[in-house]
């Protein structure tokens, strides 16, 4: 677990204030995230996004956000809230617009959490 919290603070993410959502379990910590790796929010926003579902993309996006909040990831985070907004509002094209900033931000904190867990 040290080397995950390591990595994970390391790259700008908040471990202590997730391990406090947690009330210090790490045990409890180590299993949402194994949960997070497995969640399908990512990929049904995404694929959502690109059909113009909006209301569909809007209901993954939310939850995934809710996720990266409660577990700390904070770039992911910001990202999510980015594209929260822009689909609340209904537009979809500036969510498509803000999809390469999360993407990445996905991609890094996946394979961080494959990587160390």
């Amino acid at each position: 677990m040290n080397k995950l919290k390591a990595a994970f603070i390391a790259a700008g993410n908040d471990y202590n204030a997730a391990l406090e959502r947690t009330a210090g379990d790490e045990e409890l910590l180590t299993e949402l995230m194994h949960m997070f790796l497995a969640d399908e929010n990512f990929r049904l926003m995404r694929a959502s996004m690109e059909a113009g579902e909006t209301e569909q993309a809007f209901r993954a996006a939310h939850s995934l956000k809710g996720s990266c909040g409660m577990l700390g990831m904070t770039k992911l985070y910001s990202g999510m809230v980015k594209i929260t907004d822009e689909l609340r509002r209904g537009d979809i094209d500036g969510a498509r617009r803000v999809y390469p900033e999360v993407l990445k931000a996905h991609t890094d904190m996946v394979s961080l959490l494959e990587k160390y867990l």
